[in-house]
């Protein structure tokens, strides 16, 4: 069964992998 909360987490999953990539390089651009 696929229910909104299921697709909620997802989206949440997916938009906190991105601002954690987008915070990765960040800082290693910051450190080189």
């Amino acid at each position: 069964m696929f229910s909104s909360r299921v697709v909620k987490i997802v989206v949440w999953l997916m938009l906190a992998a991105m601002l954690l990539s987008i915070v990765v390089s960040g800082i290693s651009w910051l450190f080189i």
